[in-house]
């Protein structure tokens, strides 16, 4: 279970969230629930121009395009919530360095919604 965000540099600059939301996903503490799986797309492709998802569970994946990451990562939160029954999250860094949740059908989850539905 991950229930602590990790920082990254790209976000130092955004506004401070309110207390009880993630500064990073401005998902609420509450709506972090176990199991849960994260998925990370930044903005910007890594140092090797590789394009990476970031998965709470399972390390780092590469690829070619911004659009095959956010493929994968929405293909795989799909088919694990579905065959595993955690709750996934797909965390999307914008242009203006802020992170922001959607569900696998790429929802934008809202602080303070129901995330389990």
């Amino acid at each position: 279970m991950m229930t602590d965000v990790h920082a990254h540099d790209a976000d130092a600059h955004a506004d401070p969230a309110p207390a009880n939301t993630s500064r990073h996903y401005g998902v609420s503490t509450s709506q972090i629930v176990a199991p849960m799986v994260i998925y990370e797309i930044p903005f910007e492709p890594a140092d090797s121009a590789d394009w990476h998802v970031d998965i709470s569970t399972d390390g780092r994946r590469n690829f070619d395009s911004r659009q095959a990451a956010l493929a994968f990562a929405r293909e795989s939160a799909k088919a694990r919530e579905v065959k595993s029954g955690v709750t996934a999250c797909i965390c999307i860094q914008g242009g203006d360095g802020r992170w922001r949740s959607f569900d696998p059908q790429l929802d934008p989850i809202v602080p303070g919604a129901d995330i389990l539905g």
